[in-house]
């Protein structure tokens, strides 16, 4: 059904006659008697769509579970996710995301400000990075113990 008001909503025509939404929505057997009665052959194109209006009251809307909803331009208050690399692209804008897997614990710059060479952008945590750090320990400690040989 959402499918149907994503597709009703992309219409340039908002206009629809009560004929074509019985139609669509399977109608009656006899529903062209009428039309061959006339002369009228069955006129559709296969490819062409009459546009449907989907009218849904409160209960409906709540039965199928759709809200609606006014947006508000909001920040997130949980952590994210942001694995990727340094993405320069024609436009003069850089993306930049961490190499590896990571979560960000504080972003020190907005969208939209203007930061120096070396200035920090975020703080990430990574459990990848945790971890390779640890190996490297162990394998310090052991290059310190056999180069004592």
């Amino acid at each position: 059904m959402l499918l149907v008001l994503a597709l009703a909503g992309c219409s340039g025509d908002r206009t629809s006659s009560g004929n074509e939404a019985t139609h669509a929505s399977g109608g009656s057997p006899d529903e062209h008697a009428n039309e061959k009665a006339a002369g009228h052959n069955d006129e559709h194109g296969d490819d062409e769509q009459a546009p449907v209006v989907v009218l849904m009251d409160a209960a409906s809307l709540e039965a199928a579970g759709i809200r609606l909803q006014t947006l508000t331009q909001s920040s997130p208050d949980e952590q994210l996710r942001a694995p990727g690399e340094v993405l320069d692209n024609a436009y003069g804008t850089t993306l930049i995301t961490p190499r590896v897997d990571a979560l960000v614990v504080s972003r020190h710059v907005r969208l939209g400000d203007e930061v120096e060479q070396g200035a920090r952008l975020v703080t990430l945590t990574s459990v990848d990075i945790s971890d390779a750090q640890a190996e490297l320990r162990i394998a310090e400690q052991e290059w310190q113990r056999v180069s004592e040989l």
